[in-house]
């Protein structure tokens, strides 16, 4: 009777094991889940204000799912100019109401000020989630100017029918007619506007814009809001000031203020010296009327001797596709990367060892067995152990042939797969990187320790 029930006992504890061997599993396969590389890849700071504004504090918040707050850290290693890091705080993130414990996550939430108006760029932050170590982008924003202390400003656009326009100064023959559109910015009311008719022309207002029909009183807003629109008719050459204008306008901040008048000059010419159409076409938007010249023209061939990339590449190529006591490729490309002041990678992993290795495990492997079915164990004991350090050889060199190197033309790598996400750090043009991952047009790579995203057609992949 006891045999069973000792049998009925270790059967019990094999089941517990084994449960316990699942739950384990499953739980380790669902963390794997939640913090998948995708998952990761997916993260952003996100502002949380609709605007932010110079002096004041402006937050950027991120969620994490599934992660509890005291297994999430960060890191603000580097701000641009102008930007001071103000602290950050984590709280318990409920993704839903009726969310268990184990679906909380964490909501992370970073603070900054700007000194200064303008689009920024913070770099990526470091973040630990759990015992993964992953750099988060910050979404690029624009700082305005703190309202309770901007000033309304006033901007001009001509028509340019008749009037040919360069930075400040506007020139239009004699008799002809400057149609001008003003905007305020920066303002909820205007109180007061009157203008001095300019002399020896024609000047009349078109048209008015009650500007109260455009502001929410209370809420912020940076259009450039029109408010008039006129017609200047010059009747004798010469160069004028623009006409002067008095207006008073209410700010944001509640504060009245008298506007500046725009600053141009007018020089109206004899109708004979009138420019030409071409030139006309030679102003700022010209360019997107007229297709740009052949890529090819005026350019020199390169060839492999000119651009040290392809040399480069070349070389890295028989590397690969040889043995290094059989090949000079290898001292070549030293001599060239040291020539260029590069980093050299130690050895480019060689595909014909790998292939050489593989071949004399399989005969070790042959050769032990042989050897123990003819009984002689010394020497099949021998091969066995030949066998495994070809075999062990063998997989960390496939490791490593796994591995995807590329030359890449050098520039400016990304924070995130994104034309906005510049981090501001260059690589030098022949720079050997790791490509660890892709996606849609740009690769992840790594070089010593810079890493970061780059568009994929800028890495020739050496294979």
């Amino acid at each position: 009777m006891e045999k069973p029930a000792a049998g009925n006992r270790k059967f019990g504890i094999g089941l517990l094991v084994l449960l316990l061997i699942s739950s384990l599993s499953g739980f380790r396969i669902q963390k794997a889940e939640a913090l998948s590389w995708a998952y990761v890849q997916s993260l952003r700071f996100k502002k949380v204000e609709n605007y932010f504004f110079t002096d004041t504090e402006c937050s950027f918040t991120l969620n994490i799912e599934n992660v509890s707050p005291e297994k999430v850290t960060v890191s603000v290693n580097d701000v641009p100019d102008g930007v001071s890091f103000e602290g950050w705080n984590k709280i318990t993130y409920m993704p839903y109401s009726n969310a268990s414990s184990d679906q909380y996550g964490t909501t992370l939430t970073l603070s900054f000020k700007f000194a200064e108006p303008g689009w920024y760029q913070i770099k990526a932050i470091d973040v630990r989630i759990d015992e993964t170590y992953a750099k988060i982008p910050v979404e690029a924003v624009e700082v305005f100017e703190n309202p309770s202390t901007v000033r309304p400003k006033i901007s001009l656009s001509f028509d340019e029918t008749k009037v040919q326009v360069s930075g400040k100064t506007v020139k239009v023959n004699a008799n002809e007619h400057i149609v001008f559109k003003m905007y305020i910015q920066y303002a909820i009311q205007v109180l007061k506007f009157d203008w001095a008719r300019p002399e020896d022309s024609v000047f009349k207002e078109l048209d008015y814009y009650d500007i109260s029909d455009k502001v929410v009183v209370g809420e912020f807003s940076p259009e450039k809001i029109p408010i008039a629109v006129f017609d200047w008719q010059p009747l004798k050459t010469g160069t004028y000031d623009f006409p002067e204008f008095d207006i008073v306008a209410t700010s944001f901040g509640g504060i009245r203020y008298d506007v500046e008048s725009p600053s141009y000059k007018i020089e109206v010419l004899e109708a004979t010296e009138a420019y030409v159409e071409e030139e006309k076409d030679s102003g700022v938007f010209a360019y997107a009327f007229v297709s740009p010249p052949s890529a090819q023209e005026d350019v020199k061939e390169k060839t492999a001797e000119d651009v040290p990339v392809d040399k480069l590449f070349d070389l890295y190529t028989r590397e690969r596709h040889s043995i290094v006591l059989f090949s000079s490729a290898y001292n070549e490309r030293l001599a060239l990367e040291e020539e260029l002041g590069l980093s050299s990678l130690k050895h480019m992993p060689s595909v014909p060892l790998f292939v050489l290795v593989w071949i004399l495990c399989t005969v070790s492997l042959v050769a032990t067995i042989v050897l123990f079915i003819l009984k002689k164990i010394p020497h099949a004991a021998l091969c066995a152990v030949l066998f495994v350090l070809l075999l062990t050889l063998g997989v960390l060199n496939g490791h490593q042939i796994s591995k995807k190197y590329g030359v890449y033309q050098g520039g400016e790598i990304y924070s995130i797969p994104e034309d906005t996400g510049g981090s501001g750090v260059d690589m030098p043009e022949g720079s050997v990187v790791l490509v660890k991952h892709s996606t849609a047009g740009w690769l992840y790579v790594v070089f010593n320790d810079t890493y970061g995203w780059v568009p994929e057609n800028s890495v020739r992949l050496i294979e």
